[in-house]
């Protein structure tokens, strides 16, 4: 699993079908602001929800996106 650090600012695209997930660090917070089309009635889930991220995995390697 990578993790990417995303600051303030920051635009992080998702293609369609990438398995990802939202969170903050610990002692941190952050906010989830997302825009989507409507695929319309018949493309199916829009979700797919994925395990749990324990809290051991949350202190792994980070790549952020300040250069």
């Amino acid at each position: 699993m990578e993790f990417l650090e995303a600051h303030p600012g920051d635009i992080i695209h998702t293609p369609p079908g990438e398995a990802h997930w939202h969170g903050a660090a610990p002692g941190q917070f952050m906010t989830h602001f997302a825009l989507w089309e409507n695929p319309g009635p018949d493309a199916g889930p829009e979700s797919s929800w994925f395990e749990h991220v324990a809290d051991d995995e949350y202190s792994g390697p980070r790549r952020s996106t300040r250069r």
